[in-house]
């Protein structure tokens, strides 16, 4: 490929060391299948640079999980991470799209922006299997050498990870008054928000402190949760 074009290609089993084998009434299946029958991760990322200011990022993941959560722990929402009453939530197959953006518009201001979505299929025998849809995406912006050379100011807005449908199989829906889709069932449902804006300030050469502040609204996708503020302080230490 052209320097301008780039194709990177990944593959992850976690449990690659276990020679179990993972059957569908196996009960050991957080653990079970080796390096191509247990969980894994297999990624395509395609990147484009057209200038040395603009580039792009196209990404596609097929995986297989056992346990929640999907995503870590401290990002997205319950039904995001745990679509507990699609087939068997202990076992998903994953496919994840994502596209992601960098424009350098001066050497002092950046804009970089991302997309994801990811489909969650259900994989019980014998079950009508039900599948979730979650989105997740931001902008965020960038200031390099903000007050000196080495220092670094941002601005993030997005949406973490979140159910727009989590279907629920048929076996749970009288308990759930009929309902097919368990997002349909979170009271004062609205997107969640994640804001937050840092800066890095470079001590010297081999110290940093990052200020951050973190303002969470529709926290796990209800606006009947209060609003959440942090605020974060993080040293860097280069050797």
């Amino acid at each position: 490929m052209s320097p301008a074009i780039n194709l990177t290609l990944g593959y992850l089993a976690p449990n690659a060391n276990s020679p179990d084998s993972l059957t569908p009434d196996s009960s050991n299946g957080t653990t079970a299948g080796g390096l191509f029958d247990g969980r894994y991760s297999a990624l395509a990322q395609l990147s484009f640079k057209p200038s040395r200011n603009l580039a792009f990022g196209l990404t596609y993941l097929n995986g297989y999980t056992a346990g929640t959560p999907t995503f870590l722990n401290d990002v997205g929402t319950i039904s995001a991470n745990s679509p507990s009453l699609i087939a068997d939530n202990a076992r998903r197959e994953i496919n994840a799209y994502g596209v992601a953006g960098l424009w350098r518009v001066s050497p002092k201001f950046t804009v970089n922006s991302w997309f994801m979505y990811t489909n969650q299929q259900g994989k019980s025998a014998g079950t009508e299997n039900e599948s979730a849809d979650v989105y997740s995406y931001a902008i965020a912006l960038a200031f390099p050498d903000l007050g000196k050379n080495g220092n670094l100011g941002g601005i993030v807005v997005g949406v973490p990870p979140y159910a727009t449908r989590s279907g629920i199989i048929p076996f749970y829906r009288p308990f759930l008054g009929g309902a097919s889709d368990v997002v349909s069932t979170i009271p004062n449902r609205s997107t969640p928000l994640h804001l937050e804006a840092f800066y890095k300030y470079k001590l010297n050469d081999h110290i940093s402190i990052t200020l951050g502040v973190i303002w969470l609204v529709a926290s796990n996708q209800t606006s009947n949760n209060p609003d959440v503020v942090i605020g974060t302080v993080r040293t860097t230490f280069t050797f």
